[in-house]
């Protein structure tokens, strides 16, 4: 009942710009505090690094070269 309750509720407002666009990740705090240096040094926020990296992970099929998890049969 919460749920449904909940789903109504999301659909009474107007879609966010990240909504309309894509879908939200759940990203490990430890893990956004390793990247903020990196931020920082670009003069970005942590999630823009973040959705950087997966586009450039994405666009140049760099997949399998960061997950370094041998041949994908």
């Amino acid at each position: 009942m919460l749920s449904t309750a909940l789903h109504a509720k999301n659909h009474d407002r107007p879609q966010r710009p990240a909504e309309q666009n894509g879908r939200t990740v759940l990203v490990p705090n430890d893990i956004l505090h390793q990247l903020k240096p990196a931020a920082d040094q670009r003069g970005i926020s942590v999630n823009e690094l973040v959705r950087r990296l997966l586009d450039t992970a994405a666009f140049d099929s760099l997949v399998d070269a960061i997950l370094d998890e041998g041949e994908i049969a």
